[in-house]
């Protein structure tokens, strides 16, 4: 197939249903429908063999954990921070994207399903170093008012 068969444009419907508790308890759903004529992104060769890497390290206060991610956060490669992150329960979680360079749709499941945990435990959870094709991605699922998202480590500790 030629690169110029592989762009044509294509009907994409998304759904999803996001829930979360509301103080007073109270909980707030989302629904969630975008419907949207996409072209084929063209996929950089070696794009798709990067792995997504992750560290966590301890915050300025007490009880914050800062995960910093580097990678494609994608269906891919979700899987062992999936896993990680159903047992990392501190007080506030910073997740560090700066360098994720793309998130598709399941890396955004696993920011939401930790976004709807934290919430129903009392624990607070911020994005830090979204970039543009990520934050597109938020504010098209609409998710974008209500995850808290910061320009730096150091802003989003400030107010951990």
């Amino acid at each position: 197939m030629s690169r110029d068969a592989a762009l044509t444009p294509e009907t994409v419907r998304v759904e999803a249903n996001i829930s979360f508790p509301v103080p007073g308890a109270r909980t707030e759903t989302i629904h969630v429908a975008v419907i949207s004529e996409l072209t084929a992104a063209y996929i950089l060769p070696g794009m798709l063999d990067k792995e997504l890497s992750y560290t966590t390290a301890a915050g300025a206060k007490e009880g914050t954990v800062i995960l910093t991610l580097d990678g494609p956060f994608t269906l891919s490669n979700i899987f062992q921070l999936q896993s990680e992150l159903r047992t990392l329960k501190p007080a506030c979680l910073i997740m560090d994207l700066t360098s994720v360079p793309y998130m598709d749709s399941a890396g955004l499941g696993v920011v939401m399903n930790y976004f709807v945990s934290a919430q129903g435990s009392g624990r607070k959870f911020m994005l830090v170093g979204v970039n543009d094709r990520v934050q597109a991605l938020l504010q098209m699922t609409k998710v974008d008012a209500v995850l808290s998202t910061w320009e730096s480590v150091e802003a989003a500790q400030s107010q951990a």
